[in-house]
């Protein structure tokens, strides 16, 4: 009862704050994105409670985070192909909205992981048409409709080469291949494909900022089906995903490509270019009064 009445007096005290704070809440809700992250964690979430005992709210704790990092580099890639500065000032809050509602999925989940105990013992065992009509059909529609609503090619043949390599040298060397080895040669292959687009940056055959994107997203989405498709496998700890050190190195990566990419313009740039500005606007107030005390003189010269 008292923890209750904490509860309760924190909530006033919360909703009090942001009442005063005067940020508007509606520059924080983007429809199309919470619907992007919505739809991926619900589907996941759905297969895992449904096919293995796995509880919902480590379910959201662990498909939040990398539901909101796909989202975020769907709308990179889409943004892209948008070379004017203002357009990607502009669409740049709506990318880490999405990011923020993935967030905000894990912090629920994580808050909730006390009633994970409850979760239920006996579940009905899945089959790959399972994983096929609940995951990845609800997946693969959002991302088609993002294709053809905002003409945006998710294909990139370099990062699907890099991907393919991997997998190849995956099923050479190792006799067999785990969930973590699947979830691993995501992680890595995003990075190669980071590293090998800054390579071949200055490239005119190659559009580096694609190759880079769906690297990244390719690598997410192989990552987040392998923790989602862990039902369909024996329980064992090569099948086990490390999902808090997963979650923790997919955020460095997708920061890292977020910020070499498409870094938003820091506090001291934007000082130094009001400066400028004030200057060149000084300077161009200057000649306007010159040209017009010299059209004033060409008036007096006229008239003698």
């Amino acid at each position: 009862m008292q923890m209750k009445l904490i509860s309760v007096l924190l909530v006033f005290v919360s909703v009090s704050l942001w009442w005063f704070s005067n940020l508007q809440l509606s520059s924080f809700l983007d429809p199309l994105s919470l619907m992007l992250v919505v739809i991926f964690v619900s589907s996941g979430t759905l297969f895992l409670v449904r096919y293995s005992d796995t509880h919902w709210s480590e379910a959201l704790w662990c498909l939040g985070i990398p539901a909101g990092l796909i989202g975020t580099t769907i709308g990179l890639t889409s943004m892209s192909d948008y070379s004017e500065p203002k357009t990607l000032n502009a669409a740049w809050p709506y990318l880490i909205i999405v990011t923020l509602y993935g967030a905000f999925f894990s912090m629920i989940g994580y808050f909730s992981l006390a009633g994970k105990a409850d979760a239920k013992s006996v579940h009905k065992k899945p089959n790959l048409f399972h994983f096929i009509f609940l995951v990845l059909l609800p997946i693969g529609a959002v991302i088609v409709y993002i294709a053809f609503h905002n003409s945006t090619s998710f294909i990139s043949v370099q990062a699907l080469a890099i991907f393919s390599t991997m997998f190849a040298l995956a099923t050479l060397l190792k006799k067999k291949i785990s969930l973590r080895d699947i979830a691993e040669i995501g992680l890595f292959g995003s990075i190669l494909c980071l590293v090998l687009a800054l390579i071949v940056w200055y490239s005119t055959e190659i559009n580096s900022t694609n190759f880079a994107l769906t690297g990244l997203l390719y690598g997410l989405l192989i990552y987040m089906l392998s923790y989602i498709a862990s039902p369909l496998f024996s329980k064992t700890p090569e099948n086990t995903l490390d999902v808090g050190r997963g979650n923790w190195h997919w955020i460095e990566v997708t920061s890292f490509m977020l910020f070499m990419l498409f870094a938003p313009e820091t506090i001291r740039e934007g000082l130094v270019n009001e400066s400028e500005y004030e200057i060149q606007n000084k300077e161009r107030m200057e000649l306007v009064e010159r040209i017009k005390i010299l059209e004033n003189k060409l008036e007096v010269l006229e008239k003698d």
